[in-house]
């Protein structure tokens, strides 16, 4: 459990929208063990209860992340280079 874990927050970590939908089936389907219902990333894997966990039950305040697309990663990149130079 703890791999699918693992693997859902290093692959699909930086998905957004619509993507982590289709990667959350992507998982389920490609996973042969019991994962929760509902979305893959509200919950976590609870290493003492061996268990499925929401994240809820750990954190108190849920701050809402809007995206906000306005450039290219690419060009994140190119401004960060120019900075350095």
């Amino acid at each position: 459990m703890m791999y699918i874990f693992c693997l859902i927050w290093s692959c699909g970590a930086q998905l957004v929208g619509d993507s982590r939908v289709k990667y959350d089936a992507f998982i389920k389907k490609l996973a042969r063990e019991a994962l929760p219902d509902g979305l893959i990333y509200d919950h976590f894997f609870d290493l003492t209860t061996h268990r499925w966990e929401k994240w809820q039950s750990k954190v108190q305040l849920i701050i809402t992340y809007i995206y906000i697309h306005t450039h290219t990663y690419i060009e994140y990149d190119i401004y960060s280079i120019i900075q350095l130079l």
